[in-house]
């Protein structure tokens, strides 16, 4: 049975969910079962993927046009911020239930975050996190 290794890029547009398309490739390509998880914006659809593809995280687009009005911007923010917490709980309890052998984060964008990513001694089998 091939190790099961999953890619989290969370904004499915830009360079890194290049850099994760080709490394999902390299992968699979080696002998591993590999799964891309991503944002529903993925910019990459039209490529042929030889790997699992999961549209799971319902996150906005980064490269949208701002609100000139600050009062918009400030509570656009606030809904951005809400909207991205409970997309986090969603990836994680995803996580929990496929169980991978190897998670690989793509970024990592607020530092509290990284408490989330400690192995706890009680699982049963116990995942590496690498941040790249």
């Amino acid at each position: 049975m091939a190790m099961r290794v999953f890619v989290i890029e969370i904004s499915g547009k830009g360079g890194l969910i290049h850099y994760d398309y080709h490394m999902c490739r390299a992968l699979q390509r080696a002998g591993l079962d590999v799964s891309l998880v991503t944002s529903t914006n993925y910019e990459l659809d039209n490529l042929p993927h030889e790997f699992n593809l999961v549209k799971l995280l319902h996150l906005w687009d980064p490269r949208a046009k701002k609100p000139a009005s600050r009062f918009l911007r400030l509570a656009v923010r606030a809904v951005h911020g809400i909207k991205y917490i409970s997309q986090w709980f969603r990836l994680i309890i995803f996580l929990v239930r496929k169980r991978p052998d190897i998670v690989i984060l793509g970024e990592i964008r607020y530092q509290y975050r990284l408490s989330d990513y400690r192995e706890k001694p009680s699982s049963p089998r116990a995942s590496r996190f690498s941040c790249h």
